[in-house]
């Protein structure tokens, strides 16, 4: 189990089982109405929140090699107002990219991925790592429009919001088949 080695042979295996991706398609745009959501719903976007989001990144770095651990590190006390301005940065980023349609082609970086080989002997898996920036930006975004995804979604959306929610959906659907008057 592990890691498999970085060789030509690996290379070729990850790359076969994770092509380059292709151009967006007419049939996979969505052209119905977008909702006019004011600038001033991703005000909550701000130092705070990307303070908090920080403090809970964690795992490996992507292409960059930045992982959360540095985001701390330049986000501490110890860097007062460095730190307060890569902070309000992180945080006018996130608005941006949620509230402003962006050119994708200016993005490529900031969407990258690492490509692990994992081992499942026999056999790899290959396992993508995003850049901490994104995830850190992901979550913030994530965060602030939490219950606005649940009420949007509602029952149609069982783990929205809810921790092992798809998990208690199945137990439900399991004690309801085993009443005697269900059924079958």
């Amino acid at each position: 189990n592990g890691i498999l080695p970085i060789n030509d042979e690996n290379i070729e295996t990850l790359y076969s089982k994770h092509p380059k991706g292709e151009p967006a398609t007419l049939e996979s745009l969505y052209f119905g109405p977008i909702l006019d959501v004011p600038k001033s719903f991703y005000d909550g976007l701000d130092d705070i929140m990307i303070e908090k989001v920080i403090s809970r990144t964690h795992g490996a770095p992507g292409p960059s090699n930045i992982d959360g651990h540095f985001f701390r590190q330049i986000c501490s006390r110890r860097y007062k107002d460095e730190a307060a301005l890569v902070k309000q940065n992180l945080a006018a980023l996130s608005r941006k990219l949620a509230s402003d349609i962006v050119n994708p082609n200016h993005l490529e970086s900031f969407s990258a991925c690492r490509l692990i080989p994992l081992n499942k002997n026999p056999g790899m898996r290959p396992i993508g790592i995003g850049e901490t920036l994104r995830r850190i930006v992901g979550k913030a975004v994530s965060w602030l429009v939490k219950s606005e995804a649940m009420d949007a979604a509602g029952p149609l959306q069982v783990a929205a919001g809810l921790k092992s929610g798809s998990e208690a959906a199945c137990h439900a659907m399991q004690q309801l088949f085993e009443e005697e008057d269900t059924e079958v």
